[in-house]
């Protein structure tokens, strides 16, 4: 599921959230509202059916009108629903930032329309339960990038000591004692260095050991990333 279709979604939602028996929203109008509101074009009708049936399957209440073509609405408006969908989709930060805003505005215009502060923080009082939800994922996130970072780095280990040991006798010099006797009865040892094999083991270790270094940094990374995300 691309990040257009994403937005997308969570778009039908609050378009969805306007509405109300008495003044449902059909495809089309969905469709002009996404296009004028959100600047997303050329959507295809039949997705706009497929995120509405998606909606109903997570349990929000969207009903359709008896006269079909009338469209659908919602019976329930809770934007803590909005929350979950963006855990479930894993949306970037930006768009959760975004979201967070528009949550603030929301809860505004509750109070601005006579509801109580004990009102609607009980509407958000499911609010709990989804932040644990929210940070079981991040914990998780941040376990997997923890143990690939320590997979990689055992690795790294290993290579690193390989590449001391040739390392080590490339620098002292490995030598091959051959002895030759000359047909006149005249002997000598001669000394040829043997490093060939030990240079190609070098190189592959040293390959190795910069991927394993680059790949501990890239899960480091990913895990702050996670951990950072979590907290927000």
């Amino acid at each position: 599921m691309g990040t257009d279709h994403k937005e997308k979604l969570i778009r039908v939602l609050q378009i969805l959230e306007e509405t109300d028996e008495k003044s449902p929203m059909n495809a089309t109008q969905i469709l002009k509202y996404l296009e004028e509101e959100y600047q997303i074009e050329q959507v295809d009708r039949r997705s706009v059916y497929r995120d509405i049936k998606m909606l109903q399957f997570c349990g929000y209440e969207i009903y359709q009108c008896a006269d079909k073509k009338m469209g659908w609405y919602e019976t329930l408006r809770k934007n803590i629903y909005l929350i979950k969908i963006f855990v479930l989709l894993h949306a970037p930060f930006g768009q959760r930032m975004q979201f967070v805003k528009e949550i603030r505005q929301s809860i505004d215009g509750k109070l601005d329309t006579g509801m109580t502060i004990d009102e609607v923080i009980e509407e958000l009082g499911e609010a709990s339960a989804l932040t644990e939800e929210y940070n079981d994922i991040g914990m998780r996130q941040q376990t997997k990038e923890y143990v690939w970072m320590v997979l990689w780095i055992l690795v790294g280990i290993c290579l690193g000591v390989l590449l001391i040991i040739d390392g080590y006798t490339l620098y002292t010099g490995y030598h091959e004692i051959n002895q030759y006797i000359a047909p006149t009865g005249y002997e000598w040892i001669d000394f040829r260095p043997k490093a060939g094999g030990t240079w190609g083991k070098v190189i592959v270790e040293s390959i190795g050991f910069c991927i394993c270094l680059g790949n501990v940094i890239y899960h480091f990374k990913r895990r702050r990333k996670a951990k950072k995300d979590n907290e927000l």
